[in-house]
């Protein structure tokens, strides 16, 4: 029996949220159907497919248990000296690929038995996020709210700007240029080398990301 296209598509929609197709959520909801009884879950003959009774049952369950998990990997973690629960942290993408798996690897090692999610996602949503309690921390470079937010400095961030060499810009800021050999053994970074003052590039095109990327 085929599917009406609304119906597939509110099933298409769930599926790529969890990173599978849309039959392989369709067949793995009805063998949970399966497994209860032959009792349906959701109401496809409605358009959005909605939960029925035994549906927000089966969810709101099924949260219980997940919270009564939680609250035993708690308890017997803490009372083998182990970090254990959840730990939900929120990145840009940036931190997400480059930053956080090295150091996620390195804080599972030591606590085995804390699962930790990693969150794909910007500024403006972090600061709502945390206030919710939906993440416990965030990593970005954008300064929050010290009166509701605790933060911890992890490192400070330099920017090299790479300008053309054919813009004039180059002979009348040529103090401030850059060896190559500077750049490969961090020589820049000491305070002898002065930083150039942006503004004196006001004029000067720039190649920037765009906002909330």
């Amino acid at each position: 029996m085929s599917i009406p296209s609304s119906r597939r598509a509110d099933f298409s929609k769930a599926a790529a949220k969890l990173y599978i197709s849309q039959p392989a959520l369709s067949a793995a909801i009805k063998k949970v159907e399966t497994e209860l009884y032959g009792v349906p879950l959701f109401n496809r003959g409605v358009n959005p497919v909605t939960l029925t009774p035994a549906g927000e049952f089966y969810i709101k369950a099924g949260l219980e248990i997940a919270e009564i998990e939680e609250r035993i990997d708690a308890y017997f973690a803490s009372s083998a000296g182990v970090r254990g629960g959840t730990l939900n942290i929120g990145s840009s993408s940036y931190f997400c690929t480059y930053v956080l798996p090295g150091i996620i690897k390195r804080y599972h090692e030591h606590n085995p038995g804390c699962t930790l999610n990693l969150i794909e996602t910007v500024v403006t949503d972090m600061e709502e996020k945390l206030k919710s309690g939906e993440l416990d921390l965030a990593m970005d470079v954008e300064t929050m709210d010290s009166q509701v937010f605790e933060s911890i400095p992890l490192g400070r961030e330099y920017i090299l700007l790479a300008v053309p060499s054919h813009f004039d810009v180059n002979e009348r800021l040529a103090a401030y240029r850059l060896t190559g050999s500077q750049i490969k053994d961090l020589s820049f970074l000491s305070e002898e080398i002065p930083a150039v003052d942006l503004s004196l590039l006001k004029e000067e095109p720039f190649l920037l990301l765009k906002k909330q990327t």
